[in-house]
């Protein structure tokens, strides 16, 4: 798992390395371009048609890209034409999805994909996530909702994203503290984030 600023630079070596499967973008949005930044802080428009090419170019270990920016259904479609077989982007209306709502799904998506649900089931969980937030009004909740798109749309999405290779027992015997703080311990973790595998989430976050 890595995490970096959105730049042309970044992107291209992320693809160049050519390991990872699934890619995150959170950014602005617009119908025809996904702000990113240039390297100094500064706003770069990076062209969906663009953006296109250059995924059919260098994306072909690419899974699943998650596109959490307003108005990006533009370039979720990019990236399915692309090749890339699963996308959750947002819509393409007048509205703007709110930033609390945005992070708020995918913490609630990704903790299920985490916990081994398979992508469509953890796109509906997350769904459900914001439809029951606390802190929005009911007569918003389901816009809010509806927001959010699953592409390609009428296909099966029954596939896990990140697969554990140990039952949850393996890990739970073990201080979540005292597991990372073990050499041993890290030398695990490293070797599961390593192979693109997702370790099994400590007892205390099921």
């Amino acid at each position: 798992i890595a995490y970096d600023i959105a730049t042309t630079e970044r992107l291209q070596l992320f693809l160049a390395k050519g390991e990872g499967r699934v890619l995150h973008f959170s950014c602005h949005g617009h119908p025809d371009y996904l702000a990113i930044e240039d390297g100094w802080g500064a706003m770069h428009p990076l062209p969906v048609k663009n953006l296109k090419e250059w995924i059919s170019t260098g994306g072909d270990n690419l899974l699943f890209v998650f596109v959490s920016a307003c108005h990006s259904r533009s370039a979720g479609e990019a990236f399915l034409k692309a090749g890339v077989k699963h996308v959750v982007c947002c819509q393409q209306d007048d509205q703007p999805i709110r930033n609390a709502v945005a992070v708020y799904f995918a913490s609630a998506f990704y903790q299920a994909l985490a916990n081994g649900k398979r992508l469509g089931k953890a796109f509906e969980l997350a769904q459900h996530a914001v439809k029951n937030h606390p802190e929005l009004h009911p007569t918003v909740r389901q816009s809010e909702v509806e927001k959010f798109a699953l592409l390609p749309e009428g296909v099966d999405h029954h596939i896990c994203i990140f697969q554990s290779s140990r039952r949850k027992g393996d890990m739970n015997a073990m201080n979540p503290k005292s597991f990372i703080n073990s050499e041993k311990g890290i030398e695990e973790l490293c070797a599961l984030t390593s192979n693109h595998i997702l370790p099994v989430p400590p007892h205390i976050f099921e």
